[in-house]
């Protein structure tokens, strides 16, 4: 590939026919893909921007908190161990 000289000069790419109207910019809501206008997403308890209409409020359990278990003992005493035989031959099962 040839090297360009110094009068190669590029040209700029214009879209004569691009508008920045009010049609053109619209938002995505992130919980369901809808296009939605501008001002009207709202910010849900984890960052992310949704519609009104998908806005939930943040769920409770998310706020309980696990009771810290209080072990004190057995509540009845083990048992001893029964052994049958001090050994056991394949005669014997």
């Amino acid at each position: 590939m040839a090297v360009p000289d110094s009068s190669f000069q590029i040209d700029q790419i214009s879209n004569s026919t691009a508008t920045e109207d009010a049609d053109n910019k619209y938002n995505i809501c992130q919980r369901t893909g809808f296009k939605v206008k501008p001002g009207s997403l709202v910010e849900t308890w984890d960052g992310q921007l949704v519609r009104r209409e998908s806005w939930e409020p943040r769920n409770m359990q998310d706020f309980t908190t696990v009771k810290a278990e209080s072990l004190t003992g057995a509540t009845r005493p083990e048992s001893t161990d029964v052994f049958i035989a001090t050994s056991i031959a394949p005669e014997d099962l």
